[in-house]
C-alpha cells in the first residue's frame, strides 16, 4: 500500500495534531526550565505559620493560570482525539486492503463470473464483511441509549405536569379571590401570573416534543442496527474458538465478553461501507486490477472537538475517514480464468 495513503483525507487532522503536539512540547519545556530554576531551599526553608499565612508569593501566577487552564485541556483533548483519528486511519488502510483481496478471490472462484448478474453482489459483500471484521479492533461499541432517551422524555413531561398544576393553582386561587369578599390584589396577582406561567408551559411542551423527536430517531438508529446483530453474533463465536485476547477488565467475566464484542462489531457493520468498482467483461480479469475504497464514520470521543471538525447524525459528531488502494488481481492466465477451487458462499 502507498505510504502517502496515510495523509490521504485526513491531511488537516495531521497538521493539527502536529502543531498540537509541538505547542505541547514548548509548554512542557518552559515549565520544565522554571522548574530547573527555582529556589528549592528558598522553597523548602522552616517557616513558622504565621510567615505561611503571611506569604502571598505566587498569588499573581494563580490568575493567568486559571484562565489558561481550560486552553490547556482544550489541547490536551485535540492532542488525544487526533491520535484516535489517526489510528483509525491506520484500521481503514487495513480494511482496505482486506476488503481489496477479498474482492480478488471472490472475483475470480468462478470461470463464469460476470459483473452484470448476481456474482458481483456476492464478490462486494464478502468485500463489505472483510472490511467490517478489519475495522472492529478499531470501532467504538454501539450505544442505543434508548434507556437515557426514555428518562429525559420522562423528566421533560414531569416538568410540563408540575407547570400545568402551578397554572391550576394559580386559577383556583383566582376563583377563590372572587368568592365572598372580593380581593382585588389576589385577583390582580393571579392574571399577572397566569401569562407568565403559560409561557413556562409552552417552553416544557416543546422540550416534551424536543425529547420525543429525539427518542424516535434513537429508535430508529437502533431498529437499523439490530439487523447486524446475527453477524455479530457468529463474529463473536469465531473470537471464542480461537480465544483471542481481549481487554483486561473483561478476561474474566465471560457474561460481558460477548456484549463487547457484539457492540463494535454492529458499530463496524453500520458505519463502514466499500465501494468496488466493477470489472470489465470484455476484458480479461487478469489484465484488470483490483480498487476498493473503505470509508468509516468515526465518532468523536470528545464533543467540542466533534463541533469543530465533524458533521452531526444520530446525535452525535461524525468525521469520514477513507482509504483507498489498487492490487493486481490475482486471477490465474488459464482458459477459463478461474481458480479450480468451489467457494461455497
Amino acid at each position: 500500500m502507498d505510504f502517502w495513503e496515510l495523509f490521504h483525507g485526513v491531511e488537516i487532522v495531521w497538521v493539527t495534531w502536529f502543531f498540537s503536539v509541538v505547542l505541547m512540547g514548548l509548554l512542557v519545556r518552559h515549565l520544565l526550565i522554571r522548574l530547573v530554576r527555582l529556589d528549592y531551599r528558598a522553597m523548602f526553608a522552616r517557616l513558622s505559620l504565621r510567615q505561611i499565612h503571611n506569604d502571598t508569593s505566587g498569588a499573581a501566577y494563580s490568575l493567568s493560570f486559571i484562565m489558561v487552564f481550560p486552553f490547556l485541556v482544550l489541547l490536551i483533548a485535540l492532542i488525544i482525539e487526533t491520535t484516535f483519528m489517526l489510528v483509525t486511519k491506520i484500521g481503514t488502510m487495513h480494511a482496505t486492503f482486506a476488503a481489496a483481496r477479498t474482492a480478488s478471490v471472490w472475483t475470480t472462484r468462478d470461470a463464469n463470473f460476470k459483473t452484470s448478474d448476481s456474482d458481483f453482489l456476492l464478490a462486494q459483500a464478502k468485500a463489505q464483511q472483510a472490511a467490517v471484521m478489519a475495522m472492529v479492533p478499531y470501532s467504538r461499541r454501539f450505544e442505543s441509549e434508548i434507556p437515557e432517551a426514555f428518562e429525559d422524555l420522562q423528566n421533560a413531561i414531569n416538568q410540563l405536569t408540575d407547570d400545568t398544576q402551578v397554572l391550576f393553582d394559580i386559577v383556583r386561587k383566582v376563583g377563590d379571590s372572587m368568592k365572598g369578599k372580593i380581593d382585588i390584589a389576589g385577583i390582580s396577582e393571579g392574571l399577572t401570573a397566569i401569562p407568565k406561567q403559560l409561557d413556562k408551559m409552552n417552553g416544557s411542551l416543546k422540550l416534551v416534543v424536543e425529547e420525543i423527536k429525539d427518542l424516535q430517531s434513537r429508535l430508529e438508529v437502533t431498529a437499523d442496527a439490530m439487523r447486524y446483530v446475527p453477524a455479530a453474533l457468529k463474529y463473536w463465536a469465531i473470537y471464542e474458538f480461537y480465544n483471542l485476547p481481549i481487554p483486561h477488565p473483561l478476561e474474566k467475566k465471560p457474561n460481558l465478553r460477548w456484549h463487547y464484542i457484539v457492540k463494535k462489531y454492529i458499530y463496524a457493520a453500520k458505519y463502514v461501507s466499500v465501494e468496488l468498482p466493477k470489472l470489465n467483461d470484455s476484458i480479461d480479469k487478469w489484465k484488470q486490477h483490483i480498487e476498493a475504497k473503505v470509508t468509516y464514520d468515526y465518532q468523536f470521543q470528545i464533543t467540542p472537538i466533534g463541533i469543530f471538525f465533524g458533521e452531526k447524525k444520530d446525535g452525535a459528531y461524525f468525521y469520514k475517514i477513507a482509504s483507498a488502494i489498487r492490487i493486481n488481481n490475482e486471477c490465474p492466465r488459464n482458459k477459463n480464468g478461474s481458480l479450480g477451487i468451489k467457494i461455497t458462499p
